[in-house]
């Protein structure tokens, strides 16, 4: 005997089949339940939105969001919708798993509990309630009342406040320079900055990232992405795959390396955070060059160093971190005692992080080990070239023991990018080490396997010359400035 499902049970199942629906309305018809189901667990490890909620723990909102879910399930019990319940179930798992999905799924989840409040009698309910529960909920009515108020009013406060300093956060100077001089195309940019860009410079420009992650950018691409912001090479691949013009990247060491060993783009713009670059006629290119390596400066450049200087001053912004970095750089190179500059530089009371590694990598080149190490230790991170010339500052120094430490701590780091010329520097000062005492941190296997990936690359272990230029790397012959 067959028995029919009865209307209400049909009604409990067809709300939240219609809830779920709506999912697939999109363009490639993609389900966001279906693609949690299908989430790449290592997103977590990128991007910070897709962590779970629970490491939100004191933002109220998620307070917010546990009374409404806890509520929502009691009246989908009460009212045995056990479609709703299921859903809210899923949707509030999903919520706590993700952060980013706390937002749509909290919308859904209060969507439904406001269908369900509706179709209780409230008024009926509080009128025939006792004096003590109409109190209570009085009491929750203002409090809710007096919350969203506080909202209302707190909200636009933060935003105002946050609108004062936007343009130390995001490159709306660098957005105004490139309208007014009409630069457009295909941006290399900053994960964090994409969807601000879309909305200043489309349809005229196209961004090579934004935060639309595991949507319209899968986890290879993002890979790509970090792989390209650390490595000239994987850059240079990315640039040249995507007919990429232009790059607008936070100002830092890593970003003008980069730069300047890919060869591909040369510095235009700078203002207080990010930098700007072009393949095509870059405004300040060789200031570009020396701070992607310093190492590298050539002297017959310091009168373009001095044209692009006098451009910077009347071309930046006020507050362009290019102006005090180019200013230091070009009074060293003017000064008559170089060596003395360097040593009233080091103290000086607030340098940059920028200014610091000039001055190590000069004080290097002109013999002052031990102001280098001082200019070198007082950066906050390094990448793996601040370890090989602080490696080699020590061994001119006849400081084996902290020379083979700081080795040591180089080969515990993840290399962004290794050239041959790195490899060769790090092979000769442990071998110098070898002979002069003895590696006492660093395997002599390592040492051997350096040797053999050398000498199979047709580089010579013989030479065990410790010389700071080997420090540079000459970018290929396709660099804006290279001649």
């Amino acid at each position: 005997m067959r028995t029919d499902i009865t209307r209400p049970t049909q009604e409990a199942l067809r709300r939240p089949f219609l809830v779920l629906a709506v999912g697939f309305l999109n363009k490639s018809f993609s389900h966001p339940v279906i693609n949690a189901f299908l989430f790449s667990p290592e997103w977590k490890d990128f991007i910070q939105e897709y962590q779970p909620a629970t490491m939100y723990k004191g933002v109220k909102a998620i307070y917010a969001l546990i009374i409404v879910v806890s509520t929502t399930l009691i009246f989908a019990a009460w009212k045995r919708r056990f479609g709703y319940f299921i859903v809210t179930m899923i949707l509030a798992y999903f919520a706590v798993e993700m952060v980013r999905l706390v937002t749509p799924c909290g919308i859904i989840i209060l969507c439904i509990f406001v269908s369900l409040a509706s179709e209780f009698d409230l008024q009926k309910y509080i009128a025939d309630s006792g004096k003590f529960v109409r109190s209570i909920t009085g009491f929750a009515v203002l409090l809710l009342a007096l919350t969203s108020f506080y909202s209302s009013v707190m909200n636009p406060r933060f935003f105002m406040k946050e609108n004062k300093t936007s343009a130390l956060i995001r490159p709306e100077v660098i957005v105004h320079y490139m309208k007014d001089n009409q630069l457009s195309g295909r941006i290399f940019n900053e994960f964090g900055i994409g969807g601000y860009l879309i909305h200043a410079l489309s349809p005229d420009s196209k961004v090579y990232i934004d935060g639309r992650t595991n949507m319209l950018y899968p986890i290879d691409h993002y890979r790509r992405f970090l792989e390209a912001r650390n490595s000239p090479i994987e850059f240079r691949e990315e640039i040249e795959r995507y007919d990429i013009n232009l790059a607008l990247l936070e100002t830092d060491q890593r970003a003008y390396s980069v730069m300047f060993e890919s060869g591909l783009m040369g510095l235009d713009y700078v203002d207080y955070g990010f930098s700007f670059f072009t393949r095509d006629n870059p405004g300040l290119p060789f200031t570009g060059r020396l701070l992607g390596n310093p190492v590298c400066w050539r002297e017959e450049h310091n009168s373009n160093l001095q044209a692009e200087y006098g451009y910077a001053l009347l071309n930046l912004p006020a507050n362009s971190s290019a102006l005090p970095n180019l200013g230091m750089m070009l009074s060293y190179f003017l000064a008559t005692d170089r060596e003395g500059f360097l040593r009233d530089f080091d103290s000086s009371p607030s340098p940059t992080e920028l200014q610091l590694r000039f001055a190590g990598y000069q004080s290097l080149s002109l013999g002052l080990y031990e102001e280098s190490v001082n200019f070198f230790e007082a950066i906050e991170v390094w990448d793996q070239r601040e370890f090989l010339a602080v490696a080699l500052a020590y061994s001119r120094l006849g400081l084996w023991e902290k020379a083979e430490e700081t080795i040591d701590h180089l080969t515990m780091v993840l290399w962004p990018h290794v050239t041959a010329q790195d490899m060769l520097l790090l092979y000769r000062i442990l071998e110098t080490i070898r002979r002069e005492q003895g590696l006492q941190r660093v395997e002599g296997s390592y040492l051997d396997e350096l040797r053999g990936q050398l000498e199979d690359s047709g580089r010579s272990t013989a030479e065990l010359d410790l010389d700071p230029s080997l420090l540079c790397t000459e970018p290929p012959i396709s660099d804006p400035v290279a001649s």
